[in-house]
């Protein structure tokens, strides 16, 4: 069975408070493998989402390419996926390895890093996230951004029969 083990919020930066007003939520999944459950848009059927099957390497590159597209419909972005597999996304359902080549993703790639349009985006990852290999990414994009980390996690094991705790709270 699945698990979630990253959140995205999409939404807009308060200006002096920080923090995020959420527009959209993306889960992030990891069962047999790691997928991307975006939203359906505003106004269509809860069954018109779309789901996400991402590169390992390029996790995150696919997630912002996927909001740049999906989400915001920036032009550029939107005419250069529907040019290669709009049909795909139509759909509800894109794997990057088998609908793109590795030329045309990281061709799709270096045209969202320097967007300056994007929303911010807020990522919140657990505990062994697949996630956490390539947020990194991030500071190839010109994007307002948050990356926010478990510092506490208590957990019953069935294993040990005990809880078991990670982290520190304050205090």
């Amino acid at each position: 069975m699945a698990a979630v083990t990253a959140i995205t919020f999409v939404g807009h930066a308060h200006p002096n408070d920080g923090g995020i007003r959420p527009i959209d939520t993306i889960e992030f999944g990891e069962g047999d493998r790691p997928y991307f459950e975006f939203p359906a848009k505003r106004g269509e059927s809860p069954r018109s989402r779309l789901v996400l099957i991402p590169t390992l390497e390029n996790t995150v590159d696919d997630l912002l390419l996927l909001i740049s597209y999906y989400l915001v419909e920036h032009p550029e972005i939107v005419s250069a996926v529907d040019n290669t597999y709009g049909e795909a996304i139509k759909g509800g359902y894109l794997e990057m390895y088998s609908n793109f080549t590795e030329s045309q993703r990281y061709s799709l790639y270096e045209k969202v890093m320097p967007l300056q349009e994007l929303p911010k985006v807020a990522i919140c990852l657990f505990e062994s996230s697949h996630l956490q290999r390539t947020v990194h990414h991030l500071e190839n994009y010109s994007l307002t951004c948050e990356v926010c980390m478990s510092i506490f996690s208590r957990q019953y094991s069935r294993w040990t029969n005990r809880w078991e705790s990670r982290g520190k709270l304050g205090g």
